[in-house]
Parts: C-alpha cells; sequence; structure tokens
C-alpha cells in the first residue's frame, strides 16, 4: 500500500550520504523497495516516489520517517458530467461498452471516490480496485496504458482500467464459450471471480454453491486456498450475501448481481443521455456487450486473402442467396467481395468487403465461427493445406499428414478421425478405401499405437519415405467427404481445448494470443507449447508476452506475425485483422474532406509542454499543429482537447515527424493527430485508432514538387527500418498515417 512520511525530510542518494535537493514531504505518495541498510544506529529504507513525476525519484530516508499507517484522504464527491465523459473517452478507446461502465461504477459506489478496507485490503475509487488489481493492469503498451501506482486514487484513470477490464474479460469469456458474449451479469461475475470459474458455473448445477466453482478453477494452483479465500472476502456482498459462512449458488448469485447491476443501469441511464441521446440502449436487453465483430475481409494485393473452410461456407451461402456464379475456391477474393457487396446491397447493409457476426448470421441462417474455428482456418493456411491433402513425403516421421491442420498418423490423431468417421457412417470408409483397406483398418486400430499401429503403417503404407499412391488417393477421397471435413473440425477443437488448458494460467484474454498458442501446438506440438510459456507470468501485457513467445522455440518468424497482426509466412503477406483475429486499422482514406486551421482555442499549457519535451521541433512545427482539427469539423466545431494524461504519448510521435520532415525535405502539414471519441465516431474513425491516444498523425507534404503518398511511405519506412521508431505505417492516396504503438504494421487505405 502507499506510503507517506511522518514529516519533512531530504532524500539521500545512498545511505547517510549525499542529501540530494529532493524532499519529501507529509501527504507524499512513496514505496518502500524492500532494500535496509543499517548505518551506525540507524535504519535506512529505500524508497521511492509514486507520485507523477518522469523518472520516479528513487532513494533513502531513515526508516523511522517512513508513516506506515498513513492513509490518503481523498475527496469522495465526483462530478458525474466530468466522469461521463472520461467514461466515454475510454469506452471508445477500449472498445467497452459505455452503459455497462457507468453501471459498474455505480453498483460498485454510486459513482463517489471511496476508500474501503476489507478484510485488510483496501478498495479504492469509483470501481473499488484494489491495488494487486490496479498493478496488473496500470502499464499495458498496447492500449496506451502506463499509469502510475498512484493515479488509482484519480477516477478519470479508473476510467481507462476498468474499460480495459471489460474489454479483456468479454475477449476472455467468448473464447472460453465458442464465441458467446456475456450477459451483463455474467460478465460481472466473471470479473469478481474469473472467465474459468463462471464457465465451470454455468456448466455445472445451478443450485451449487459458487465456491465449488472458483475451487475447480483454480485447483492445483499454488496458493489456491488463499485465493478463494481473498476473493470470498472482497466480495462477499455478492458470493455469500454478508454470510461467509453460507456461500450463495450460482443462481443466487447472479440473482443478487442481477437486481444491483439493473438498479445501476436505470441509474446511469441519465447520465447516457447527458453525453449522447444516441448512445442510449432503448432496454437494457439492448446492453451490447460484443460490438462489431468481424468474421472476415477481403484483403487485396498485396495482403494474402483470406481463405479456407469458413470462406468456403460464405460462397455456399451467397450461392444459395442467388449469387451469380461464383467460382467455389474458398478463397476470399475479388469475385466472392463483389458478390457480398451485391448481396449486401440488396439487403440493405453497407457494402463494404468486411463479413460481420451480424451479416455471417443474417446471410448464412447459422451461428457465427467460433473463436477456434477463425484461428483454425488461418493455422490452415500457414500450414497449407485442405481437408483431402495428404503430405506424401515422410521426412518428419509422420509416417502420414492428412488434412486441413496437417493431423498425423504418428500421434495418432489420422486414427482417431477415421474412428469417429467410422462410427457415423461405415460406408465413408468403405468407398473411399475399399472394403479390403478398410478391413484392415478397423482391426489396426484396435491395437496400441506404438508399436503396432506404427508398425503396420511403415509396412503396409510407405514405399520407403513415400506414402504409397494407393493410399493416398484413398485418403483423398475420405477427405473430400463433407461428413468427414465435419468431423476433422470438430476433431480439430480437441487440439485447441489442450492448448487452452496449457495456457490457462496465463490469463489470456485476446483472440490473437490465443490464435498463437494454438498455431505452436499445431505446428510444433503441445510440449513446444509448454517450452514456449515456461516462466511467464501473467501480467495484463499481452502484447509483451507474445513478444516473448515469439523469441522461443522453431518458426520464429510465424510466431512473429502473431506479435504484430502482420508478417510474412511462406513468402505470403498476412494481415490478421482480414482473418477476424485482431481488430481493424481503419480506412481513413475519406475522413479528410478539406483542409483546416488548427484548433483555435487550446490549453496554452500545452504549447509549454510540446517545446519543451521536443524543443526540435521549432522551425518546422507550431504546437498548435498537434492539435488540427480534422477536415471534417463543421463551422465552429471544436472537437475535445486531448486530455492532459495523453500529452505524455505526443513527444515520442513529434520526434518522428522531425525526423520524417528532414528525410523528405519538404514542409509537411499534419491533417489529423488527436481524435477524441466523440469526432471519431462522427468521421467513422475505427473504435481503437492510435488517434484516440494522442500516437498517431496523418500527414501529407506541401509546396512545389511534393512527390505522392507513395515517395512519402516509403521515407517513413526507412527511418522504422533503422530504429528511428516502432510503429504503423499506412499509405492512402493523398496523405500518410504514422504512429507510435510500438510495433511495425503496413496497411494500405
Amino acid at each position: 500500500m502507499p506510503q507517506s512520511v511522518k514529516s519533512l525530510i531530504a532524500l539521500f542518494s545512498k545511505p547517510n550520504i549525499g542529501p540530494t535537493d529532493i524532499f519529501v514531504n507529509v501527504n507524499d505518495l512513496i514505496e518502500e523497495t524492500g532494500k535496509i541498510e543499517q548505518v551506525g544506529d540507524v535504519k535506512w529504507s529505500e524508497i521511492v516516489f509514486l507520485e507523477a513525476r518522469d523518472p520516479a525519484p528513487t532513494g533513502w530516508i531513515p526508516s523511522d520517517f517512513v508513516d506506515h499507517d498513513f492513509k490518503r484522504v481523498v475527496d469522495p464527491e465526483i462530478d458525474s458530467a466530468i466522469f461521463a465523459e472520461n467514461a466515454l473517452y475510454a469506452a471508445s478507446s477500449m472498445l467497452a461498452n459505455l452503459h455497462f461502465l457507468l453501471a459498474w461504477a455505480f453498483f460498485e459506489s454510486e459513482i463517489k471516490n471511496l476508500v474501503r478496507e476489507i478484510a485488510g485490503i483496501e478498495r479504492i475509487g469509483p470501481y473499488q480496485f484494489t491495488p494487486e488489481i490496479w498493478d496488473a493492469h496500470r502499464n499495458v503498451e498496447e492500449f496506451g496504458i502506463d499509469f502510475e501506482k498512484s493515479r488509482i486514487y484519480e477516477h478519470e484513470y479508473q476510467c481507462d482500467i476498468a474499460a480495459l477490464i471489460i474489454r479483456r474479460t468479454v475477449e476472455a469469456f467468448k473464447v472460453a464459450n465458442a464465441g458467446a458474449a456475456p450477459k451483463a451479469t455474467e460478465l460481472l461475475l466473471a470479473i469478481y471471480i474469473g472467465v474459468p470459474a463462471v464457465k465451470i458455473a454455468l456448466e455445472s448445477d445451478r443450485q451449487l454453491s459458487i465456491v465449488q466453482s472458483i475451487d475447480s478453477s483454480i485447483e492445483g494452483q499454488e496458493d489456491a486456498e488463499t485465493k478463494r479465500n481473498k476473493t470470498l472476502a472482497l466480495y462477499q456482498d455478492v458470493l455469500t450475501n454478508g454470510d461467509p459462512a453460507n456461500p450463495c449458488t450460482t443462481d443466487e448469485t447472479l440473482q443478487i448481481i442481477g437486481n444491483r447491476l439493473n438498479a445501476a443501469l436505470d441509474a446511469t441511464r441519465i447520465l447516457m443521455e447527458e453525453i449522447d441521446p444516441d448512445l442510449l440502449p432503448s432496454s437494457d436487453a439492448d446492453l451490447n456487450l460484443d460490438e462489431g465483430i468481424v468474421v472476415m475481409a477481403h484483403g487485396g494485393a498485396p495482403v494474402a486473402n483470406v481463405r479456407g473452410f469458413l470462406v468456403a461456407k460464405l460462397q455456399e451461402a451467397l450461392a444459395a442467396a442467388g449469387s451469380p456464379p461464383l467460382k467455389m475456391d474458398t478463397v476470399f477474393g475479388p469475385d466472392t467481395k463483389k458478390a457480398l457487396n451485391n448481396w449486401q446491397d440488396a439487403n440493405g447493409e453497407k457494402q463494404s468487403g468486411k463479413l460481420t457476426d451480424e451479416v455471417w448470421q443474417k446471410l448464412t441462417g447459422v451461428s457465427p465461427p467460433t473463436p477456434y474455428e477463425k484461428c483454425a482456418q488461418l493455422t490452415a493456411s500457414f500450414e497449407g493445406h485442405f481437408f483431402a491433402d495428404v503430405i506424401t513425403g515422410n521426412s518428419d516421421a509422420a509416417i502420414l499428414t492428412w488434412g486441413f491442420l496437417g493431423f498425423t498418423f504418428r500421434f495418432g490423431h489420422v486414427q482417431e478421425i477415421i474412428l469417429r468417421a467410422d462410427a457415423k457412417n461405415q460406408q465413408w470408409l468403405e468407398e473411399s478405401f475399399g472394403s479390403e483397406k478398410a478391413a484392415a483398418l478397423r482391426d489396426i486400430l484396435t491395437k496400441e499405437l506404438n508399436p503396432h499401429q506404427l508398425d503396420w503403417a511403415k509396412a503396409n503404407m510407405l514405399i520407403g519415405d513415400t506414402v504409397r499412391s494407393d493410399w493416398e488417393a484413398a485418403f483423398k477421397h475420405f477427405g473430400s467427404i463433407a461428413g468427414v471435413q465435419e468431423i476433422q473440425i470438430e476433431y480439430g477443437k480437441t487440439l485447441w481445448d489442450q492448448a487452452q488448458r496449457i495456457v490457462q494460467p496465463l490469463k489470456l484474454c485476446e483472440l490473437i494470443s490465443h490464435a498463437m498458442c494454438f498455431d505452436i501446438a499445431v505446428k510444433d506440438g503441445p510440449n513446444a507449447l509448454k517450452n514456449s510459456i515456461a516462466g511467464l507470468e501473467p501480467n495484463g501485457d499481452e502484447l509483451g508476452l507474445r513478444r516473448k513467445i515469439s523469441e522461443r522455440g522453431n518458426n520464429q518468424p510465424r510466431r512473429k506475425v502473431f506479435v504484430s497482426g502482420d508478417g510474412k509466412v511462406n513468402s505470403m503477406n498476412y494481415r490478421l485483422e482480414y482473418w477476424g483475429i485482431q481488430s481493424f486499422e481503419e480506412d481513413e482514406e475519406n475522413l479528410h474532406t478539406d483542409d483546416k486551421d488548427p484548433n483555435p482555442t487550446y490549453d496554452q499549457d500545452f504549447e509549454a509542454y510540446l517545446i519543451a519535451s521536443v524543443p526540435e521541433i521549432e522551425g518546422l512545427f507550431e504546437p498548435r499543429e498537434f492539435l488540427v482539427r480534422g477536415g471534417n469539423a463543421g463551422p465552429g466545431e471544436n472537437p475535445m482537447p486531448p486530455p492532459r494524461k495523453l500529452w505524455k504519448n505526443v513527444p515520442s510521435l513529434a520526434r518522428v515527424l522531425v525526423r520524417i520532415r528532414s528525410e523528405i525535405g519538404k514542409p509537411i502539414q499534419l491533417c489529423s493527430v488527436y481524435r477524441g471519441p466523440d469526432y471519431n465516431k462522427k468521421v467513422g474513425g475505427v473504435k481503437n485508432s492510435q488517434h484516440l491516444f494522442f500516437k498517431a498523425a496523418d500527414f501529407k507534404v506541401v509546396g512545389p514538387n511534393p512527390g505522392n503518398s507513395t515517395d512519402w511511405a516509403n521515407a517513413v519506412k526507412r527511418l522504422r527500418d533503422v530504429g528511428v521508431f516502432k510503429g504503423g505505417v499506412g499509405k492512402y492516396r493523398t496523405f500518410v498515417h504514422v504512429d507510435t504503438r510500438g510495433d511495425n504494421k503496413n496497411w494500405f487505405g
């Protein structure tokens, strides 16, 4: 917990040596690092400041000066209108549901900045975060979050963390539940006790104690009993209804949460209406916790087109809906895009070349693809396999590699699919392999894998290290049967479930993280996945975890595609947003309709801050240029200025723009930099745009002989290639987008 000092004291560089010009005052927030040294009769403690300083000063003070009983006094009252504006920004940035975000704060504290102690643990602010929960989420590079420990006491920062928790919990719930989004009550319960525990609770007898589900979800973990008791203590009002000796059943828990949450939703409707009446759902049933998920989309050169069994289902649905003759090639190419656009136009949908969950369901009449199915389609493309494909060589000692995920005979996968297919329809084996081979397969599959099945396969299915042509033809026919293809997909789910169990300790939420781990398990095997995550701990920074995993084991170029979401595999350029694995980069081509002057009203402190942070901009850019309104701002319209908490993101962007100006050697005009949630919504920007974080700029070169956007984008990429920055470069017809997200990404508008 944060501490302070009992009286004013200078900070020492070493125990009793070298007092600095930094003083620690009463009520300054500090924390002991754990280092203690004795000098004579005085014990010294190393401390670090928790207040917003960059970098945070660290030094030594006499231990007796540390106030271990310090309690920070905060004003409990929060201006609800300001809180709602902060919540709107956070919800837009993190793709979280605004109404739920506001209702959660009301549920916990009636939107007050409270500090309470429960079971010896402080719960702080409108969302009643514990310091442990705060520390787990306050540094997440991927979402532009880098908050000091002390920010837990500031409600505007709590909104960002709460929105991030909502987003990640929804994503984790969907991965665990075949793509189904949680109900509002299930979401809040999952935030409290974890997605695995909620999944167990919902699938078990709901009259059983909720504690049983919590225990089952953490069984075998270190300190399981401590975790369980802490959870029950912190959330006793909903898990035990105030009586720890008699924990609630699952149904009782959901009922308690539901009653209070419905009241909170009602209480926050007025705040929603004050922000924007269009945001207000017509009823609580309209509370959408799963917004605009893309199943797949057409990419176009130089990006590899999405291909696979889900595309096949799309093409079949388009053909059934009366589309002009369409080549059933399982590739989401230009013809499939055109057919989808025609169907969207005929059915009152916006032509986009993108297939969302809602459009998929309307077009196909079946539930949207599950997270597993989307990831399996991607891995199958990486592998270069389809249902009937047979790898005839045996260089990897697999004996036979067959099917859309490259199932092998060596590890028993092919045999399991044969057994499942034969149990469903014995005729499939007969027509594919003939009576003699079918009988031989049925007989050998009753014996042990090693050595009997493997020895038999080597003797009967191979000539040297090559699959015999008659067996190759038989398996190709077998894989072409629609029922067998469904069984392949069904069996692949067992590999997905196995990978999920292996990575459960990491508490992964993002689909791209799960896709990476599944791909490793399929390509290199479950033991390779275990080795790839060995020693890693959940820390809230999934981008950082993916980086570490990508640096381990084999197939590193393939793994690195999952770090930034794009890259090459087998000479093909992949962008994972087209596969429904990652959120889309925005199409900004039509966002800048004309040139506007920078916003004439802004905090003068920003000018001083930017010049002090990046003095090299003088003579090249005016600070007010970084507050440009954008071409779609209406007359007299002043979009929301960047919040002060985001100012720290712009110096690195400004330094990059200075280098770009030098590299190109001509004046640069900034078209759009910061974009607030309201303006981002107005212009149709994606909901996780880097512009929302003050980390992106759209620019064009002006003056005589400016060149074109290809020239400008190439100049930016040259700087990135030599390490000037890490981030995204988007080339559009009339301008270039650059951002400092921390990982390299390219796209074309």
